[in-house]
């Protein structure tokens, strides 16, 4: 039997990861599964930042419940290795995201 952790036994990745789990778990199978569909598409080598993945599949109609989902999406790209960082950045072009800096990434 595994041992139980407790809050102050997790770490702050542990947490972030499995907090980022739960958004995709609420988000649906459905959602994923469409969101995943787009991004299959993309010819390997392709660069993006996960604000260029979730406008692409937004003009799309592929919508989360909750916009949460959109990072532990990306996040769950990254982990699973199908795209990785570039080491470059580039400002958000969405405007609430007020031109802050972001990862660029390249699809394995």
């Amino acid at each position: 039997m595994a041992e139980q952790k407790y809050f102050m036994d997790v770490t702050e990745k542990e947490s972030r990861d499995a907090s980022l789990e739960r958004v995709l778990e609420n988000a649906g199978e459905h959602w994923r599964e469409q969101a995943l569909g787009v991004f299959r598409n993309l010819p390997s080598g392709s660069r993006m930042t996960g604000e260029d993945l979730r406008l692409l599949c937004q003009e799309q109609n592929v919508k989360p419940h909750h916009p949460n989902a959109w990072g532990a999406f990306i996040a769950g790209l990254v982990r699973a290795g199908h795209i990785v960082p570039t080491g470059k950045y580039q400002p958000m072009r969405s405007r609430g995201s007020h031109a802050r800096e972001t990862k660029v990434y390249a699809k394995a």
